[in-house]
């Protein structure tokens, strides 16, 4: 439960830097570290910053892993034993703040349960990081798992009906499994039960609600085809400020 607190802190507060003044200087910086220096930004202080934010989250995992293992060893993080990791974490996007969360429940999710029920799929599920690697690496994915699914779902992310019920879905659930009127496999089953109906619902109404965001005017063309109107509307725009 701690660990799952400090996940939520340190994903919020990557949202947090993402979405403020900070986050848009680091994206001027990716795009082009020339455009950036013209600007009057330091390269120096800014790779320091991201270099400095990385290491404070990576040691705050660290911690907690040391933490529930009790006892660490260096051949616990050589790089044959976190290539699997590394590979979930790319197929998920590394660009998605979510994405900890996605390689986190597939590591101690899908994977561990198979094993644990069948035995005989340990080496299969060594595997499996590297497959869905070469699944990326051919195309099937464009961006990442999570894009993709945070696109196909955006409606019902957005629909509060929706997300309302799988929240006092998982509510209800979870006092049961406190109570002991349900045992683990109940609730993991109840919730993901919960969750497609709630996905179900909010995609079906998601088109009725849910508008495409506008395009900055410098992307017409780019980000959606250039229409007809859009020549008058310039000329409009452009003489009213004149």
């Amino acid at each position: 439960m701690f660990a799952a607190v400090c996940l939520a802190l340190a994903t919020a507060l990557v949202a947090a830097i993402r979405r403020g003044k900070l986050g848009r200087r680091l994206i001027a910086l990716r795009d082009s570290e020339t455009a950036y220096a013209t600007f009057g930004g330091s390269l120096l202080l800014m790779k320091t910053l991201v270099f400095a934010i990385s290491a404070a989250i990576a040691g705050l995992g660290g911690a907690l892993y040391g933490m529930q293992l009790q006892a660490v060893a260096p051949e616990q993080f050589n790089f044959v034993a976190g290539l699997g990791i590394f590979l979930i974490a790319v197929v998920g996007g590394l660009g998605v703040v979510g994405n900890g969360l996605f390689t986190g429940s597939m590591i101690a999710g899908p994977m561990n349960a198979l094993v644990a029920l069948i035995p005989a799929t340990q080496n299969f599920v060594q595997t499996l990081p590297a497959l869905a690697g070469l699944a990326y690496g051919s195309g099937s994915v464009d961006d990442g798992v999570v894009p993709s699914l945070r696109e196909r779902f955006d409606g019902a992310l957005r629909n509060p009906i929706a997300m309302g019920s799988l929240a006092v879905a998982v509510v209800v659930l979870w006092m049961l499994r406190l109570a002991d009127l349900i045992n683990g496999y109940v609730l993991v089953l109840g919730i993901a039960i919960a969750a497609a109906a709630a996905f179900g619902l909010g995609t079906r109404r998601g088109p009725e609600t849910y508008s495409e965001p506008e395009v900055p005017v410098e992307w017409w063309g780019l980000q959606r085809p250039w229409d007809e109107n859009d020549e008058e509307v310039l000329e409009r725009a452009i003489a009213t400020r004149g």
